[in-house]
């Protein structure tokens, strides 16, 4: 998923280090949020949970 990986990079540019274990418990959750409100803010990621959501109700029934 091309444009999850973009989300992940401009979040992981937000915030430098080297390795994740160098993060402290507060910069790991910071970052991992910038991930996740970038994807939310993505049409992309939007239509594919979307999609997931109506194929997983439609397996439920």
């Amino acid at each position: 998923m091309k444009f999850l990986r973009d989300v992940v990079k401009d979040a992981v540019k937000e915030h430098p280090f080297q390795r994740v274990s160098d993060l402290t418990p507060d910069e790991f959750t910071e970052l991992m949020t910038d991930v996740l409100e970038n994807a939310l803010h993505s049409q992309e990621f939007n239509e594919r949970l979307s999609g997931e959501i109506v194929t997983a109700y439609r397996q439920l029934k």
